[in-house]
This record gives C-alpha cells, structure tokens and sequence, in this order.
C-alpha cells in the first residue's frame, strides 16, 4: 500500500527534528497534530501508529 502525502511530510518533518533533538514540547504538540490527522482520515492507523512510535524512540 501507497502511503499517504500527509505521513510522507509528516515522517520527512519528524526525522529532520530528531536530528537536532526532541522537546518534550515538540512531542507533546506533534502527538496533537498526529492525533486529528488520523481523527479526519488523513493518516491510515498504521501511519499513526508508526509515527507515534517514531517520536517515542
């Protein structure tokens, strides 16, 4: 399966940000983001699961 533009950004934008460090902040306001991208159908479960582990590592 094709991922979505959205998770492409979405992963491209996240992987940049780790290579500088991670704020609980930008955790916290990223989760939020992830949270009503996947609420409005615009990122499949397993994108939004991915991702979320992403920021977790």
């Amino acid at each position: 399966m094709e991922h979505t533009t959205t998770y492409k950004m979405l992963l491209k934008t996240i992987t940049k940000k780790k290579q500088t460090g991670l704020t609980q902040k930008y955790i916290a306001d990223m989760q939020e983001k992830l949270d009503v991208f996947y609420a409005g159908d615009r990122l499949t479960t397993e994108e939004y699961e991915e991702l979320m582990k992403l920021l977790d590592e």
